[in-house]
């Protein structure tokens, strides 16, 4: 079983990569404009 630490770690790794992936979505549509 996993520690509500190591969830909680999880989660915010995988907020952090939608946002990361997210906020570059947003440069490139910028930039080819």
């Amino acid at each position: 079983m996993k520690s509500s630490v190591d969830l909680g770690a999880e989660r915010l790794s995988v907020l952090v990569r939608n946002s990361l992936s997210s906020m570059d979505k947003l440069t490139k549509s910028r930039r080819e404009q």
